[in-house]
């Protein structure tokens, strides 16, 4: 086999790595997206997904660095700058696959919605900020009554709380 072929193949494979570790990565946020349309096939895709992403990005960032090195080793023959601009691509595709394995294995839905475990309430007439006419979700409980404005628990979908000294969880 050729020098030239040799390197070839590393160069695909440090590309096929790099970018298919983003890509699983990439397409469970693309296909659940926060105040979007989500559809049963596309939740389903996007667990299943989750579920391999750190084992294959995690084959990726080591298929990264062995085309690296490849990689490395192959324009150490050629050219001065050929060389420099080898060293850049290698850094930084081998840096956006173990991005990428990194990211795989965080739950980023619950970085957009985390539960808002310490509410605060007020009674509606200093309810600054809330709009007379904004839906809520309201609770009744033993004559006590809350009241969430969609807006605010859409970015949260869970608060934890108390009425009438029982706990409640109020979703959305």
């Amino acid at each position: 086999m050729s020098s030239a072929a040799s390197s070839a193949r590393s160069w695909l494979a440090l590309c096929a790595c790099a970018l298919g570790s983003l890509a699983i990565v990439a397409i469970p946020v693309w296909l659940v997206q926060p105040f979007a349309a989500q559809t049963a096939d596309g939740l389903w895709w996007s667990h299943a997904i989750k579920r391999v992403a750190p084992a294959v990005t995690a084959l990726a960032l080591v298929g990264s660095l062995l085309a690296g090195w490849s990689v490395w080793r192959a324009s150490a023959r050629g050219r001065r700058w050929h060389r420099a601009a080898a060293i850049i691509v290698v850094v930084v595709l081998t840096i956006g696959a173990a991005g990428a394995a990194w990211f795989a294995r965080q739950n980023h839905f619950e970085w957009m919605f985390r539960p808002n475990h310490d509410p605060s309430f007020v009674a509606i007439a200093d309810a600054a900020g809330v709009d007379p006419g904004e839906p809520v979700l309201g609770v009744t409980l033993d004559h006590d009554a809350l009241a969430f404005p969609i807006t605010r628990i859409g970015y949260h979908h869970l608060v934890n709380t108390t009425i009438a000294r029982k706990p409640i969880v109020a979703t959305y």
